[in-house]
């Protein structure tokens, strides 16, 4: 099986995934937790003895990202997903990584089943930012490898910060951005399947994984 990525319309496979999926679209900025069904949903069944993660950068995605991630986590079966929130902030609440537009999100799902699963990380800046020796979006994905990410010589020691979730840090982790989607070109297959067929330790560049012609 292959990798793709891209939007996706219609009846298309992304539409398809969705369907499948049976999770309920709610409203990002919304007061409560949104629901889900399952218990299941709150720790994927493990298929094979690695973990897989995405950093994605973010900005004005509060209309979409309930079903961005329902998507990632459920149909495709992401393990953990980092949002890296590049919004001003003008209405977030608290400063620094806990402010950005995201930031009512973050704090109404931390105890959720599911999305406690998707972690926001406030990075504001355009351009060149001195304080990551990088641009905003190379240096969002540089942060996000370094503090939830394995690296050679890691042992299972390294966790990710409890006040992002705590856990195993990733074994693999894919960068992209919220308006993109990750989908196998078998819908039965999830990124496990497909990286199981590509492993290299540490990490394996998404550009360089095989994926149909009609993709981009």
């Amino acid at each position: 099986g292959h990798a793709g990525g891209g939007g996706g319309g219609g009846d298309g496979p992304l539409a398809r995934a969705l369907r499948s999926s049976k999770t309920a679209v709610e409203g990002a900025s919304s007061a409560p937790s949104p629901p889900v069904s399952s218990s299941e949903h709150s720790s994927p069944r493990p298929r094979h003895n690695f973990t897989v993660g995405i950093c994605a950068i973010a900005k004005d995605a509060e209309s979409y990202l309930i079903e961005w991630i329902d998507y990632h986590l459920l149909a495709v079966g992401f393990d953990r997903i980092f949002v890296y929130d590049n919004s001003d902030g003008e209405d977030g609440e608290g400063d620094g990584e806990e402010g950005g537009d995201l930031s009512r999100w973050r704090a109404n799902t931390r105890s959720h089943p599911l999305y406690s699963r998707a972690d926001v990380v406030h990075h504001p800046g355009h351009g060149f930012l001195e304080k990551f020796d990088a641009y905003a979006q190379k240096a969002a994905y540089k942060d996000c490898a370094k503090r939830f990410g394995k690296t050679e010589g890691d042992d299972d020691s390294r966790s990710i910060e409890e006040g992002r979730g705590g856990g195993p840090r990733m074994d693999y982790l894919a960068m992209i951005d919220l308006d993109e989607f990750v989908y196998p070109v078998d819908p039965a297959l999830s990124i496990h399947d497909v990286l199981a067929e590509y492993l290299v330790p540490y990490g394996y560049p998404y550009h360089d994984v095989p994926r149909s012609d009609s993709e981009h």
